[in-house]
């Protein structure tokens, strides 16, 4: 048998074709510098968009609505140079955040989710304490509070949400701080925090009930309607409580040595409630049961409320994510048409000289001795 150098190999036809047809790529397809950006900040719009949940407050002794994440960071303001703002309420498909001013000639105003465009809705009114919204009912429900001598006694008023049709709808009440509105049942919640009562009525005003007495100073409610619960904060007792929606049952204390908690705000898919405490100076959270408690947001003198923003965006309308895809493709798509049809003469010259390599190969390997495969030694 015929011995073979161990330097000697025949050329490889995957190794020819890879190495051959690679450069012919590169130079039918160069490297544009533009095309790369423009798919960069393609893909940059599809990175997945952000959890839009937020938590806004009043800050009543800097005159702001300031909100951040439900976690606590981006603290950002969102409206400032308020008298006195007490309690807030969103209308997040309106794209509107409301809240009432806290003085005897208060108001209740409104302006954007950023901020922009305030709006005086009701005026002349006698120290406003608290704010709900029936959105889809196109109203907004406030109480008014003795503590001003041009009114004796407290009540539950509401109005459009344009500020429009003012209705006293309960009177006669013990200074109620806040109101919250079960819709489905056809009810409004408040504490009495005089009278130390959490009563509740129809949204018109009838069939006003006592649901507890003798709570000390009941401050902020808030309600879980599909679990039956009501919650409330109290500055007699200094804590978190709640209790059956017709307040029968017992008084679970929750959260107990709170200072001044004056708000509470539900989480229901995250099992969270959240409330500020105006003495520390602090937003803080916890699971529904009152356990891990934390502090998220420090450092906020004048707090006086606090509500959840839950929405995500819907469904049938895209995400930033979704446009940056939708994007992505059609940007690919043009691009590689423009690509190919500028380039196809080059193509066609690709095809050309790969059918020459071919025959090339294969005249180099006719050309070669018969016999079995090379190798590098004798048997």
């Amino acid at each position: 048998m015929v011995a073979c150098d161990s330097q000697f190999r025949l050329p490889s036809m995957a190794r020819l074709r890879r190495s051959r047809f690679t450069a012919e790529v590169n130079r039918v397809f160069p490297s544009n510098p533009r095309m790369i950006a423009i798919l960069a900040l393609t893909f940059s719009l599809a990175v997945p968009a952000a959890n839009a949940q937020k938590m806004y407050w009043p800050d009543v002794s800097t005159g702001k609505i300031q909100r951040a994440n439900l976690d606590g960071s981006d603290v950002e303001d969102v409206v400032t140079g308020l008298n006195a703002p007490f309690g807030v309420a969103l209308d997040v498909p309106g794209g509107k955040v409301y809240w009432p001013v806290a003085t005897s000639s208060g108001k209740i105003q409104r302006a954007n989710l950023d901020g922009s465009n305030v709006e005086d809705l009701v005026t002349e009114l006698i120290v406003p304490f608290g704010i709900a919204l029936d959105v889809p009912g196109g109203k907004m429900y406030w109480p008014i509070v003795a503590v001003s001598a041009k009114l004796q006694s407290g009540k539950i008023q509401r109005a459009n949400l344009d500020g429009s049709n003012v209705e006293d709808l309960v009177t006669g009440l013990g200074d109620p701080y806040d109101v919250a509105l079960d819709l489905a049942g056809g009810k409004m919640y408040w504490v009495a925090g005089s009278t130390g009562k959490i009563q509740r009525a129809d949204l018109n005003g009838s069939n006003v009930e006592d649901l507890l007495t003798g709570l000390g100073v009941p401050i902020g409610i808030a309600l879980d309607v599909p679990g039956g619960k009501m919650y409330w904060t109290s500055g007699g007792v200094f804590g978190i409580h709640r209790a059956n929606l017709d307040g029968s049952g017992v008084v679970e204390d929750l959260v107990e040595g709170l200072l001044r908690p004056m708000d509470v705000a539900l989480d229901l898919g995250g099992g969270k409630m959240y409330w500020p405490d105006t003495n520390t100076d602090k937003i803080q959270r916890a699971d529904l049961d009152g356990t891990n408690v934390e502090d998220l947001v420090t450092g906020v003198t004048g707090l006086a409320g606090i509500t959840l923003d839950l929405s995500t965006p819907p469904e049938n309308i895209p995400t930033v994510s979704e446009w940056g895809l939708v994007a992505m493709m059609l940007l690919v798509l043009v691009a590689g048409t423009v690509i190919f049809a500028r380039q196809l003469p080059g193509i066609r010259g690709v095809k050309t000289r790969w059918g020459e390599m071919l025959d090339a190969e294969a005249d180099l390997m006719a050309s070669q001795p018969p016999g079995p495969t090379m190798h590098s030694g004798m048997k």
